[in-house]
């Protein structure tokens, strides 16, 4: 790339290609959601399909810890910058600058990476904090070619407990209603509801998404999620003079947006809340954070950052391990539609018990072909949209070996236990035939005692005869 001081990797120059093309619209999606419906007395289920096959507007670059991410996302802002300077508009609000969105702790290595890399040719504004935004000029941060932000930004703290010099700012430029802390009580991560929901009750079921069915947090959360979208609803209907400070950051449109350590905003679990204790990045900012990037919002055009190329993501942890992550990922990076979108949890967050109820009627009605269809949908966008190189190349022979042994009588028991709610007593039955129920019964097999002494009795063997090999 023209303009960087050290040449890229043929690895990172790799994954800027693939960058540059989905940039271009280049790569295209194919979008589908699918709607069933039981023909009562006939045994049949109709099956209604709609597709559209959408360009990628962004994507999820999950190389390994240390493998260069930021010098192939500073490639690729170098690399079209002439293009987003030419696109800068004073009067609209769009900028020629990149926007990255990065954990607290980040924003100083970003501004020192860019420097490094570029030296002066990327020019860069660091907001970290209201103040830092209060002194910036629309024309400067329309000018500028990267500004760095903190997620947390929006829940910065003031001098008190609940002062929010962020939104406080937003709701002031814009003329709309104080906007509330982020809720102190979230969401876990869970991805069913168990119990008994009854009419008229403020709780949900027993267990809904780990937030002890209590109706208040999803109330909270509703109207945080409220007072901010009327916020930035009537921010964008503002004008601003290029000499005017201060302006949020969600009154602008960027050339791109640039999300590092995405997996740090997209969950929240119980383990990782409590770790963010001790951390820069408390559990409501997190909050804040997700609002901040609309992880909630489907409607890409409607949120609080827009982008005119792509949204790009990136971290050295993918979430790929469910369709709930994968799904989640698609909407924020660019709002690439999945199959099943529609029915996330993530919008549970802020319903009524009673919507809370009805969903989870309709998702238990559908049918394992449509099931497979979101699992399909979700491994066609990893395909296509997320990178991971794991090494500069695998010149390598694969062999693949296979060493069968017998569970231990204990073990054997648990396995037929497990598997009973499938209504299957046999050891000679393989994943398919359990289906949504192979979990349990692939816990123990992955546990068993004789499986362990197999894997410890190979790695022994591999040391052994091949000392130098590397064990993954």
């Amino acid at each position: 790339v023209e303009g960087m001081e050290l040449p890229l990797y043929p690895r990172q120059a790799k994954a800027l290609t693939r960058m540059r093309a989905i940039e271009d619209g280049k790569v295209g999606f194919d979008e589908e959601e699918r709607s069933e419906h039981i023909l009562n007395g006939v045994g049949w289920c109709l099956i209604g399909r709609a597709t559209k096959t959408s360009p990628l507007r962004g994507g999820v670059l999950g190389d390994a810890i240390g493998s260069g991410k930021t010098v192939v996302t500073i490639a690729l802002i170098l690399s079209g910058i002439e293009a987003a300077r030419a696109n800068r508009s004073l009067e609209n609000g769009r900028s020629g600058a990149t926007l990255i969105v990065v954990p607290p702790g980040l924003v100083k290595q970003w501004d020192d990476e860019r420097e490094k890399f570029t030296k002066k040719k990327l020019k860069s504004i660091v907001i970290d904090s209201t103040d830092t935004l209060k002194r910036c000029s629309v024309k400067e941060i329309c000018e500028a070619d990267m500004v760095i932000v903190p997620a947390g930004i929006i829940e910065e703290r003031g001098k008190t407990a609940n002062d929010r010099p962020y939104t406080e700012l937003m709701s002031k430029k814009a003329g709309a209603d104080k906007i509330p802390p982020a809720p102190a009580n979230g969401h876990k991560e869970a991805p069913t509801i168990e119990g008994t929901w009854v009419r008229n009750m403020a709780s949900g079921p027993a267990i809904y998404v780990g937030n002890d069915s209590k109706q208040k947090h999803r109330d909270e959360q509703a109207f945080y999620g409220h007072r901010y979208s009327e916020a930035i609803r009537k921010l964008r209907q503002k004008k601003f003079e290029g000499s005017e400070r201060g302006v949020p950051l969600e009154w602008f449109t960027w050339d791109r947006i640039v999300v590092d350590e995405c997996h740090e905003c997209l969950v929240s679990t119980s383990k990782q809340d409590t770790e963010s204790k001790a951390s820069d990045f408390k559990a409501q900012a997190r909050r804040g954070a997700r609002e901040f990037l609309g992880v909630g919002c489907t409607d890409s055009s409607s949120r609080p950052l827009l982008a005119k190329a792509a949204v790009w993501g990136l971290t050295g942890t993918p979430l790929l391990e469910t369709e709930a992550r994968v799904t989640e990922l698609a909407n924020l990076m660019g709002g690439t539609y999945l199959t099943g979108s529609a029915h996330h949890w993530r919008k549970e967050e802020r319903e009524s018990g009673r919507d809370i109820f009805l969903n989870q009627q309709e998702e238990g009605s559908k049918s394992r072909e449509y099931r497979c269809a979101i699992q399909e949908s979700c491994h066609a966008y990893v395909r296509e949209a997320c990178q991971r190189n794991r090494g500069e190349q695998l010149a390598v022979k694969l062999e693949r070996k296979q060493k069968v042994v017998n569970m231990s009588q204990s073990d054997g028991e648990k396995f037929l236990s497990a598997i009973k709610e499938a209504n299957l007593e046999s050891f000679s039955i393989t994943p398919d035939q359990l289906g949504d129920k192979a979990g349990s019964g692939l816990s123990v097999t992955a546990s068993a005692t004789a499986r362990h002494s197999a894997l410890f009795e190979i790695i022994d063997s591999i040391q052994k005869s091949e000392p130098n090999t590397k064990i993954i």
